[in-house]
């Protein structure tokens, strides 16, 4: 990670009247020079919005992005071609980027090429920041995704607040590609980092996932599915096999997630399900979680704390395991558990190794 310092100067702020969000022209080239500059770029709303199909990226340090007209957001939408992210930041000497009040539109529906739809889903994804490092991503819409991830970031100091995430990813039942699933947030590397009020509907992976963490607040958000199914509302986890997730002073509390039926875990404490990898420290507290297979399932946790978290009414059809598999609030497979770990008392000790319902 890029070490933190004090902000350089900012650029004067700017419009960027090359590119036009009211015609159906590509506009890649003249905003990328207009964020080329740095400073303040100020977007004027317009539909169907500015069309990419190359994709932005962030190259300046102290660059903010945000409407010219408060009150209604601009808007950055898709090309029916467009096979990279909308927005990304790549370089480790970039800090200090501000971006508010911006619609991303993913555009799934016209997505043309979804065929590499699985692994590393990041050419999909609508948001991708490798070095969100001094990131303040607030009051911003990011829709129809068409997989991998909303929002994907990696950083140090990351601010993300009061978002509205909606719609991302086709869900399990989709045919049109192998992994065609969207998180909300994926965190894969978190410090400092402050992620509340945020609003994620209708994920179709997972609502906030974090891979790796240090003293990184997941808090205050809601997570809930309406109209397709999810795999998970919340989840420390680890980002692939055999590499362990390290979440120490990092927490997820007072977040409320509503499943509704269509939820496979609520909130997930480990990896176990998807694949075998152990999640180290980290608190789940304070949550409000309903209408989940498993409200709140602890599996694969070698050292953490499970504090008072309010569970009710599960719901929904599992599909494994094949015996004793009704919904229940609180799962534990103490077979994965190491017994440093302070829990709650399960409602049921299950294994879901390899088997998510």
């Amino acid at each position: 990670m890029a070490t933190m310092g004090t902000a350089p100067a900012a650029f004067a702020a700017t419009s960027c009247p090359a590119a036009n969000p009211a015609d159906t022209l590509p506009d890649d080239a003249a905003l990328q020079a207009c964020l080329n500059q740095g400073g303040t770029l100020t977007l004027d709303p317009g539909s169907p919005g500015y069309i990419l199909s190359q994709g932005l990226a962030v190259t300046v340090s102290t660059t903010s992005i945000t409407t010219s007209t408060p009150g209604t957001n601009a808007t950055l939408v898709a090309a029916s071609t467009l096979n990279a992210p909308l927005l990304s930041i790549t370089s480790s000497t970039v800090s200090h980027t501000t971006i508010n009040h911006v619609t991303f539109d993913g555009n799934r529906p016209s997505r043309t090429d979804i065929s590499s739809c699985t692994g590393n889903r990041n050419a999909e994804s609508t948001i991708v920041m490798t070095t969100a490092n001094a990131l303040d991503f607030e009051y911003n819409n990011i829709m129809r995704t068409v997989c991998g991830s909303a929002l994907n970031l990696a950083g140090t100091t990351m601010t993300v607040a009061h978002n509205t995430i909606t719609d991302n990813g086709h869900g399990r039942e989709a045919v049109d590609a192998p992994e065609p699933w969207s998180d909300g947030i994926t965190l894969s590397y978190c410090a400092q980092g402050d992620i509340h009020d945020n609003l994620i509907s209708d994920a179709s992976d997972v609502g906030v996932v974090a891979f790796e963490s240090t003293n990184c607040s997941i808090h205050n958000n809601t997570i809930q599915q309406a109209n397709r199914h999810a795999f998970a509302g919340l989840q420390f986890g680890a980002s692939q096999p055999g590499t362990d997730g390290s979440h120490s002073g990092s927490v997820i509390q007072n977040n409320t997630v509503t499943g509704a039926g269509k939820l496979s875990f609520g909130i997930a404490y480990g990896v176990l399900p998807w694949f075998s990898s152990t999640v180290h420290n980290g608190q789940v507290a304070g949550n409000a979680v309903s209408g989940a297979i498993i409200n709140l399932l602890v599996d694969g946790v070698q050292s953490g704390n499970v504090g008072m978290n309010t569970l009710s009414s599960p719901a929904g059809t599992p599909q494994c395991p094949a015996s004793d598999n009704a919904p229940v609030n609180y799962d534990l497979d103490l077979t994965h558990v190491s017994q440093t770990v302070t829990l709650m008392a399960p409602d049921a000790v299950r294994s879901y190794s390899g088997c998510i319902p």
